[in-house]
Formats: C-alpha cells, structure tokens, sequence
C-alpha cells in the first residue's frame, strides 16, 4: 500500500525500492544485523521497532517508487528528559511565503549591502543523512 497517496502499489517495484533503501543504509553503515537476544544482554532493552514507508512520487505514467525504513515511536522509548525535542527530530520545511520573500528580494536588490551580487539558493533533501553512532539496536522491519 501507499503510505503516502494511498492506493496499491506493485510488489515488485517495492521489493526493488526497499533493496535500494538497504543498499543505502549499509553503505551508511547504519546497522549491523545481531541476533535479538543480543540486543537484551548488552543494551538491557528491547529492539528499536522500524516499519517500511513506501509511495509512488511520480505519476502514473512516470512511476517513482520509494521506500525508507523509519524508525517508530523513538520518543515512546526514552524516559521524558532523555527525549530530542521535536526541532532535532524532523526537518521542518519553510512556508511558501518565506521562499516568495526571499525571491522577491533576491530580484529586487541583486545585490548585498556590501556590493556583491546575491545569490539564491534552494535545496530538496531527499533522505536521510546518517552521521551519528547508534547507540541501540534496531529490530529488522517485516518485509
């Protein structure tokens, strides 16, 4: 099923999506498979819980198929004051009038207070970045 826009998507082309996503996670090197009663005998908790999100971000006649493997209920497992607060958990996106402004001004001055020319940039972050060191283990989604 789509997570996204609902509606069926082909199994195949999930299957394809998700191997891509696991190709990305192990060259990240985001995870190492262990046997799960590892997980209670060296970090003395449970398993983080994952599941698969998995959408069509094209249209139908030019398909995109995409699957990430996400991480459930991160907060629900830590006591309250070891909790991220929202802000470092989720890349917010600016609101459109934030980026009208910003195109206004790039097209009506060109150029700073200094003299030089301005530049405008956007960028479209199309996953995640892995830079931390996993400190748990992560129990392996059901295909």
């Amino acid at each position: 099923m789509d997570d996204v826009n609902g509606g069926v998507l082909p199994k195949e082309e999930v299957e394809k999506a998700r191997s891509v996503e696991m190709q990305y996670l192990h060259k990240q090197e985001v995870y190492l498979l262990v046997p799960i009663e590892q997980c209670f005998e060296e970090a003395r908790t449970p398993p983080i819980k994952t599941r698969w999100l998995d959408t069509n971000k094209g249209d139908p006649t030019h398909p995109n198929f995409r699957s990430r493997l996400a991480v459930k209920d991160i907060k629900a497992a830590k006591r309250p004051e070891d909790q991220l607060p929202a802000n470092l958990l989720f890349s917010s996106t600016p609101p459109l009038e934030a980026m009208e402004l910003l195109c206004s001004l790039w097209a009506t001055k060109w150029r700073s207070i200094h003299g030089e020319r301005l530049k405008l940039g956007l960028w479209d972050i199309s996953r995640a970045h892995f830079y931390g060191t996993p400190k748990h283990y992560f129990h392996r989604a059901p295909q």
